[in-house]
């Protein structure tokens, strides 16, 4: 069957999908500033497209893979970013409560495999325990990914900038942006972010990060922005959005055959 969106489907095609066999894919993502250059939906905009785009190739990969994308879960955990107008936030348990309803919707009509694909790292520790509370309380699994931990080492490769040029609103982001939507990027407000701080352990870098503080982003920037957009051009948002989706998509086609009695090589109970 391919990859079918929930939005788009009825209950009736919901039911003939081989339940126990299908990756359900949730993205989450959220509505806070970018700086005074990106649109407050930009991590709920990528990882959607992410989702929709590594499907595909999953699919196209794997003719007998089957793949059900859910919405995207739009607001999430951004606390830190509330110093700035427009930006949304959830308490972290609602925010867990909702995830944790989300998955055990899916779970009297036969689903056991859910892939969470996260675009905003403010989300992570909720939907950590999101999962944990899930697998405390069922047999279904459920994974917890964000889309530039699965493409890292890509992303590192293909970086321009510093480390601490790609966090918020910065080398990546912008990138990518330019290549998927290019008018929502305003150019002209397009400046370096990456904060010269006190101590060499204190970086902030998606796939380079240091020590982990409680700060909240206000307390680094006044524009908004934690990194370097000023690299960042189409092409290169094109180089990186390929590198993450092909990432994803094997991850979506190994995570297919994984279950929870089958994590270890020969081991078939738990």
């Amino acid at each position: 069957m391919g990859v079918t969106y929930l939005a788009n489907a009825t209950w009736k095609d919901v039911e003939v999908l081989p339940s126990g066999e299908v990756v359900v894919l949730l993205p989450t993502g959220a509505y806070e500033q970018h700086g005074p250059h990106l649109p407050i939906e930009t991590d709920t905009y990528l990882v959607s497209t992410v989702c929709a785009r590594a499907a595909a190739c999953a699919a196209k990969r794997d003719a007998g893979l089957d793949v059900l994308i859910l919405p995207t879960v739009p607001i999430g955990r951004s606390p830190h970013h509330l110093d700035f107008p427009g930006s949304l936030s959830l308490r972290a348990t609602t925010y867990t409560e909702v995830i944790e309803g989300i998955c055990e919707s899916l779970y009297p009509h036969g689903f056991r495999r859910v892939l969470i694909v996260n675009g905003h790292g403010g989300n992570i520790d909720s939907l950590r325990t999101a999962a944990r509370n899930l697998r405390d309380r069922s047999d279904c699994l459920v994974g917890v990914v964000s889309y530039w931990q699965a493409a890292g080492e890509a992303i590192d490769r293909l970086r321009r900038s510093p480390l601490g040029g790609i966090c918020h609103a910065g080398e990546l982001e912008t990138s990518c942006m330019l290549y998927l939507n290019e008018k929502a990027v305003r150019r002209e407000l397009i400046e370096n972010g990456i904060p010269k701080c006190v101590s060499p352990r204190l970086v902030l870098d998606l796939v380079g990060a240091g020590s982990s503080i409680n700060h909240n982003v206000r307390d680094y920037s006044e524009s908004g922005v934690l990194g370097d957009p000023t690299v960042a051009d189409a092409e290169h948002g094109r180089q990186f959005m390929d590198a993450i989706v092909s990432e994803v998509a094997d991850l979506i086609m190994d995570f297919s055959q994984w279950e929870l009695t089958n994590l270890v090589e020969g081991k078939d109970t738990i």
